[in-house]
């Protein structure tokens, strides 16, 4: 389903008027078409791949077959890191380590792993569900089953309804055919308290004119990669955010010259790549509060310091804030002795509400605020 409403209500007016606007309090996910067609663009789609990269390329039967392999290596591979056990008559397959596959491969066992285990092995069955097809045909066989077009509606988080259609369309175009019944038509944009849009480049099919009011946006990784389409998709109202959500990778480096990343006036960054060191890069934001919500590299106590030196040399404004989210209690415990001595530094609770949504595998927070003295 390419759309996800959070709120009860508001999900399911919109299902029975789609005409009418409920969706103030929602919070929007959108997910994007990964099918074979998407080079296929009709009006109002919104191709979220980065206008210097090259043209949208035909999905192949090899790559995608691939791409769901390793998927269900990485998730049985975090299931048996968790458990020691694995699917009966299953032997362990690594992932493929090599190139591209070896960094996305790397981000998905990081995934898997923080994964609650009944959704884990969910996405495991969805893989190898989704292989079922490729073995059919490499076999001449009938799939096990009929296939359909389903619509689930989920009201806080139960199956509210079920509907099934004929499979006598393409999937791009259900999911064309649903989202302009949910939102084609309306003479307003649709407002949201938060938008998360997708992970990887591709296509969202949309309605013409559609148009989203929001002030807090969550993208996944490599912001490039949509920069362009979610100015396309965004009113001129939303500008800039209140707050970005911000996945980063080793290939990000750029995201971060980009104007909705700079101007947004509260920056919560995820570093999901061990070998990306972004510290050099925080030196150059002037966002107003900069939250590290956590990184995979190790980052060293001096290496801390010297960041909050720069700050203060630099003469940030009044109100600034920078919070980091730090795991090693030996790196916790010396950056605060250093800290300490040299400046004064009250304490407040640690648990607090930023730690509790951003930096929920954190233990500790270095949070920095400068102030009028």
């Amino acid at each position: 389903m390419p759309l996800i409403l959070d709120d009860l209500d508001a999900g399911r007016r919109c299902l029975q008027n789609p005409k009418e606007n409920h969706l103030t309090r929602s919070e929007i996910r959108i997910y994007p078409d990964h099918t074979y067609s998407d080079s296929v663009l009709d009006s109002g789609d919104i191709s979220f791949q980065h206008p210097n990269g090259p043209p949208f390329q035909n999905g192949t039967d090899d790559l995608t077959e691939k791409n769901y392999t390793e998927e269900l290596k990485c998730y049985e591979k975090a299931m048996y890191l968790r458990t020691g056990q694995l699917p009966t008559g299953k032997a362990l397959e690594e992932p493929d380590t090599s190139g591209e596959w070896g960094r996305m491969n790397e981000i998905r066992l990081k995934l898997a792993m923080e994964t609650p285990m009944d959704i884990l092995e969910d996405f495991a069955d969805d893989a190898r569900s989704n292989l079922v097809p490729f073995e059919c045909r490499r076999f001449d066989r009938k799939p096990p089953y009929t296939c359909y077009i389903q619509l689930t509606v989920i009201c806080n988080k139960k199956t509210k309804q079920i509907e099934r259609y004929a499979y006598n369309m393409k999937l791009y175009e259900a999911m064309k055919r649903l989202n302009t019944l949910l939102f084609g038509g309306r003479r307003s944009a649709i407002q949201a308290q938060s938008v998360q849009l997708p992970s990887f480049g591709a296509v969202l099919r949309l309605p013409v004119g559609f148009r989203l009011k929001t002030k807090e946006v969550e993208n996944g990784y490599d912001l490039n990669d949509w920069s362009e389409g979610v100015c396309l998709m965004l009113d001129a109202f939303c500008f800039p955010l209140n707050v970005l959500k911000l996945r980063i990778s080793n290939r990000a480096r750029d995201d971060f010259e980009l104007s909705i990343v700079r101007d947004a006036k509260k920056l919560i960054v995820h570093n999901s790549a061990s070998q990306f060191d972004i510290l050099p890069i925080l030196t150059t934001l002037s966002n107003k509060e900069v939250v590290l919500a956590d990184t995979y590299r190790d980052v060293p106590i001096q290496s801390y310091f010297g960041l909050i030196e720069n700050w203060l040399d630099a003469d940030k404004p009044i109100g600034t804030c920078y919070s980091f989210g730090i795991k090693e209690e030996d790196t916790a415990k010396g950056l605060l002795k250093i800290i300490k001595s040299l400046f004064y530094v009250p304490i407040k609770n640690p648990r607090s509400r930023e730690q509790k949504d951003f930096m929920y595998n954190c233990k500790w927070v270095l949070k920095i605020r400068i102030v009028r003295l």
